[in-house]
């Protein structure tokens, strides 16, 4: 029911069986990994989400919206961190190229 302390007992639990030289199969490494890594996936996500949403509500009344080359290196690097699939990540990285978008009447 903790999540942090269930985090905490499979570092160590990994740790004891590495120093008593156990070996885990890649499979079992791989699901060991992605529950540890589980909580910065998490955090780095919430920060895309947060940044996409500042952009949406930048927008003026007009339907538009300036996107700057650092704005796009910013959110390009927060993408990167986040393990999106690659369909995702394009949906996403295509929303913040650089450009002045202008709402169709």
């Amino acid at each position: 029911q903790d999540p942090a302390s269930a985090v905490m007992l499979l570092e160590m639990i990994l740790q004891k069986m590495t120093q008593s030289r156990l070996q885990l199969s890649n499979g079992m490494m791989l699901a060991a990994d992605g529950i540890l890594d589980a909580e910065r996936l998490a955090q780095y996500r919430q920060e895309l989400a947060q940044r996409l949403q500042d952009l949406a509500t930048s927008w003026d009344g007009q339907g538009s919206a300036e996107f700057s080359k650092a704005i796009e290196a910013e959110l390009k690097s927060v993408v990167q961190s986040c393990n999106l699939d690659e369909a995702l990540k394009q949906r996403v990285l295509d929303l913040v190229k650089p450009r002045s978008v202008v709402k169709s009447i």
